[in-house]
């Protein structure tokens, strides 16, 4: 019967990081620059275009037309507004694609190194590894650890030799401590 060994000191809590600094500091800079930039322009604009609005009605103060201020004003406003928001949607969704893209390789690199073990394919790893980042770095430690008892399991049994006989004390005392290398070895 195997029995899957329980840590000595206790289960192991894993720990989840939602944050990954390598990039999300870059994205953030770039979007606070980004925003600067916005609203910096779109202050411009809105200035340009209220300088417009207040030149042509300057000289009408005492003219009543009928026509008011506040409707251009407020129209102005509304589309430098506009701009703004279509400007920030627009970065937020090229912000997303980036992180998509990052998150996607760090996973295609994951998903190939998990294909690999499932297949008990346990060669060298570094070839064919495109994205570094510290799940990919665990990832590599374990595996490098499970090629590393594969190796201890394919020596241990190959110190057993079928054709030895067992009959004799001696050798079935060391088929008895290679099997007990190898109940070790084995998760």
């Amino acid at each position: 019967m195997n029995t899957l060994s329980q840590p000595q000191h206790g289960p192991v809590k894993r720990k989840i990081h939602y944050v990954d600094h390598a990039i999300q500091k870059w994205l953030l800079v770039a979007l606070v620059a980004l925003e600067l930039l916005l609203v910096g322009a779109a202050v411009w604009v809105l200035y340009q275009q209220l300088s417009a609005v207040v030149e042509q009605n300057l000289y009408r103060i005492h003219y009543s037309d009928g026509q008011r201020i506040f409707p251009m004003l407020l129209e102005n406003s509304l589309y430098v507004l506009g701009g703004l928001i279509a400007a920030n949607l627009a970065a937020l969704l090229v912000a997303d694609r980036i992180w998509a893209h990052y998150v996607n390789g760090i996973l295609r690199s994951f998903k190939g190194l998990m294909t690999r073990t499932e297949g008990l394919d346990f060669l060298d790893d570094g070839t064919d590894i495109t994205r570094q980042h510290e799940v990919i770095e665990l990832a590599l430690a374990w595996r490098e650890a499970e090629r590393a008892r594969c190796r201890k399991i394919r020596e241990e049994i190959g110190g057993l030799d079928a054709s030895q006989k067992y009959a004799d004390p001696e050798v079935r005392e060391k088929a008895k401590a290679a099997l007990e290398r190898l109940r070790r070895a084995l998760p």
